[in-house]
């Protein structure tokens, strides 16, 4: 059986990362109250956070929310090339705005604490947003970012994942009955990084076929897509 791979965000869905599309429940809210304050003080020398973390599972909505508020105040992403490859001094501006995603996957413990070191001595301030604190090997970054303000997102609710589930599709013009939402969720673990990818299979089978999904075909993409499911 081969297993389908493909990006869960392209470039051409940033416009999906906005608030009016952001699932709000209890396990984000403090992280969302936490950007709130970082981001309402525009001075470096006033903002008491300076630098903050958002820690949280695969596909958790971190980056998200985090982009929610790019539509209120100007910030920029700073990708894994500018790390590489740019100077970090030039990378920082005097009372801006940045932030850096998925941490984990820039597998350069020594470079992540150049960077956090060069933003603070630019007084800029920074978010920085991570899988798992434990992923990091270099004790010293690991207590920088144990010292930093942070906001962890937790697992959630079947609820709120249903919740979840049916926004990203119905961003998609999908939209499956009650029934064939049940039977899914029935069938696959209960975290985020799995309903998310769920939707993203059913959203590939879409491009090729039409938007009509019975149980049927809910199993044939689950089997596609899922290598647990060889036995269904």
């Amino acid at each position: 059986m081969n297993q389908l791979f493909f990006d869960f965000y392209s470039s051409s869905q940033n416009n999906d990362f906005t608030s009016e599309n952001f699932v709000f429940f209890a396990e984000n809210q403090l992280a969302h109250n936490l950007l709130q304050k970082f981001f309402s003080i525009k001075n470096f020398d006033d903002n008491p956070f300076k630098i903050v973390a958002i820690e949280g599972d695969s596909c958790c909505g971190k980056t998200h929310l985090v982009k929610t508020f790019g539509q209120k105040h100007n910030f920029n992403f700073i990708n894994s090339e500018q790390i590489a490859k740019q100077d970090p001094y030039d990378l920082f501006c005097h009372n801006n705005f940045f932030a850096i995603d998925d941490l984990n996957s820039l597998k350069n413990d020594e470079r992540l604490l150049q960077i956090i070191n060069c933003a603070q001595e630019s007084k800029s301030m920074l978010v920085l947003i991570f899988r798992n604190l434990e992923m990091f090997q270099l004790a010293d970054l690991k207590s920088r970012l144990k010292n930093f303000n942070s906001a962890k997102i937790n697992q959630t609710n079947p609820h709120n994942l249903k919740l979840i589930f049916t926004n990203i599709l119905s961003r998609k013009q999908i939209f499956l009955s009650q029934q064939v939402i049940d039977y899914i969720l029935a069938h696959i673990i209960p975290k985020y990084s799995e309903i998310v990818y769920c939707a993203k299979a059913i959203e590939f089978y879409s491009h090729k076929n039409d938007k009509k999904f019975s149980i049927n075909t809910i199993d044939k993409i689950l089997k596609q897509n899922f290598y647990r499911f060889d036995q269904l």
